[in-house]
Order: C-alpha cells, then structure tokens, then sequence
C-alpha cells in the first residue's frame, strides 16, 4: 500500500494521528481539546478531524448518530460551542456544525446570559436567518433576560469588528424583533453602540455609515438636546472626535474623564467649558502623557487646589513647566524628587538649582 492510499483511508488517518502528540500541550492529534483549537484558532485542525468523521454528504441526522459514537474524535461539550462561536468567523463552517452545536444547546439549555449572548452575536455575524429563527424559539425564550443593554452592547463590539454594513443592517432587524425591549430608544442605544464598537476596532467606513444614515433618517438625534450624548472620550479618535464635534450640537457632548488620548488644542474652546462643568479630570494622567499645551489648559480652566505634586514627572520639559507653577516647600521637595527618580537627567537638573538639599 502507497504512503497516499495509506492517507486516504480515513481509519488508517486516525490511528497514525492518535499516536502523534503535538506541539500544544502534549496532547495527541485528537485528545487537543476543542474550545482550546478555537480560542487558538486551529480551525485547520478541527476542519480535518471533523472531515475524518463526516464526509460532506452525511445528512443531518446521520451527523449526530455518528457524532454520539466518535467520542474519541468529538466530545463536544457545552463551553466548545461558546468558544467556537467567540472566535469562528467562516459562515460555512458554521453552516456544517450547526445541527450538532445547537441540538446541545437546546437540550442541556444556556448557562447564563453571557454565553446567550455570544452565541445570538456569532448567528447575526453569520447572518444566519432560518437559525436565528430557531435558536429564538426554542433556547432564547426560555431564557430570562437581566441585562438587555449588556446583550445589546456584546452584539454590538462583534458587529463593530467585522466593518461590515450588511451584518450591521442584519442585525439592527434582528435586535428590532427580540421580545423584550428598552422601549422606543432600544435602537437609538444599540446604534450608539455599534459606532462605539467600529471605531475601538478601527472600523471607521462602518462608523461613518452609521453616522451619516442615523442623520439622514433621523436628523432630531444630533441637532437637538434630545438626541445622542456622545461621550467624546470614548471614541477618543482625533479624526472621529473632529467629526462628532463637526456634525452634532455641543449640548450633546459629555466627556467623563480628562485629558483623553484623542484631545485636540484647535477644539479646546469647545471642550474645556465642558470640562469645567462637568466632567473628572485628572492632573496625574495629565503630567504622565507629558503635554506642555494640555497642562496649561488645565491650570487655566480648573487649576489644583493647594499644593499639588505629581507622582511621576516624564521630562525636562515637564519638571520646568511644574516648577514655574509651584512654589516649593520642604514637602514637595522630597515627593519632586520622588516623581523625578526614575530620571538622572532630572536628578540632575534638581540638584544643579541647588533647591534639593536630600540631593547633595
């Protein structure tokens, strides 16, 4: 027998990779656990083992009789499913294991609404219509919903990585039919969700797309106090957050903590009344990010109260700033120096104002 007619026989296949152990724990070929080739994304290797058992042709029911006696090639349990549908993007893969995965989840039911909901997130990534009908019927309505913004939010982070405005359009029919609502601003959340999603991931066409079709269709939701409240910190995209502030009425604007990572001098005007208003701002993570032009800001709108010293000091430029700002005291002296130990540029410079009398 040829080393290719050995390999065409599936049997003969299994009993030479039963007797090989992998680089992956030291497992064998078939003992490497599921949930582990999914959150390694080996789909190669499952993709084969499941070829080995089912042959393209076997009908649905033949899968699962053959499936309840290859143990030693399938033992698939509960938390395999979940991370399968975590990390599986293939709608054709999905498409051959579904009759499987789902008739566990139907019998032994979901766990709790975290596992619902990534497994409602991988069916609307998949687009997949009959199933989703399915899934609904019999596992998600015997399921007791606690959190429908949490729900809501998780599909949105899956829809938001794939910067597909097709899943994103599926979806929003999906969440527009689910039995329990947030009443009438259910969308309105969900829609702010899946822009917050695109942009984390970098999807910015999705993001736009969104953008420009919530205006379009409804105008209300950003030229007046009723609409969106964007919290400019969380895009925390320079790019995004110039276009929000382009394209929406300030009033609307919210920024829970400051500085942010996408702030733009040429937009203080806007957000530093804000800021002054209503938002928590930090000193500390202003010294730590080490811009002169923040910092002046921030003395100007809401300056310390009392005596405020950093615990960490990133550059020359930093130390003078503060130091022109402050008076110093035997106090501060040795936290400066503290703030400064990491550095002997700045150890330095402290010791030559000759101000720093544990230095000498």
């Amino acid at each position: 027998m040829t080393f290719l007619n050995i390999f065409r026989n599936k049997y003969l296949q299994f009993k030479i990779f039963s007797f090989c152990k992998s680089e992956y724990g030291g497992y064998s070929y078939y003992d490497i656990p599921l949930d582990y080739l999914f959150r390694k994304k080996m789909f190669d290797i499952f993709d084969h083992r499941w070829s080995l058992s089912f042959n393209n042709n076997s009908s649905n029911s033949d899968i699962i009789k053959l499936i309840e006696n290859t143990d030693y090639v399938f033992d698939i349990r509960y938390n395999d499913i979940i991370e399968f549908f975590k990390y599986n993007q293939c709608v054709h893969r999905f498409k051959k294991v579904w009759r499987v995965f789902y008739r566990v989840l139907r019998d032994d039911g979901i766990r709790n609404q975290d596992d619902l909901d990534i497994v409602l997130a991988g069916l609307i990534r998949y687009q997949a219509e009959e199933e989703i009908t399915e899934f609904r019927h019999y596992v998600y309505s015997k399921f007791k919903i606690t959190n429908k913004y949490g729900q809501y939010k998780c599909i949105a982070d899956m829809v938001g990585s794939t910067g597909s405005q097709h899943v994103y359009e599926f979806s929003c029919r999906v969440i527009d039919k689910l039995e329990e609502t947030l009443g009438a601003n259910k969308l309105s959340f969900y829609e702010y969700q899946c822009m917050l999603a695109a942009v984390t991931s970098k999807q910015y066409n999705l993001f736009y797309f969104i953008f420009n079709q919530l205006k379009e269709k409804s105008p209300w939701l950003f030229n007046t106090s009723c609409g969106f409240t964007f919290s400019i910190d969380q895009f925390n995209e320079p790019e995004i957050v110039s276009f929000i502030l382009q394209n929406t009425v300030h009033t609307n604007i919210v920024i829970v903590s400051f500085p942010y990572a996408g702030f733009q001098l040429q937009h203080a005007d806007i957000i530093m009344p804000i800021v002054k208003k209503k938002t928590s701002y930090s000193f500390e993570n202003a010294y730590k990010m080490g811009n002169v032009d923040i910092l002046e800001l921030m003395y100007e709108w809401v300056p310390p109260i009392g005596q405020y010293v950093p615990r960490y000091i990133p550059s020359l430029e930093i130390l003078r700033f503060y130091l022109s700002k402050h008076k110093l005291t035997i106090t501060i002296t040795l936290e400066i120096e503290l703030a400064c130990s990491h550095s002997l540029e700045l150890i330095k410079y402290l010791h030559d104002t000759g101000k720093f009398s544990s230095l000498h």
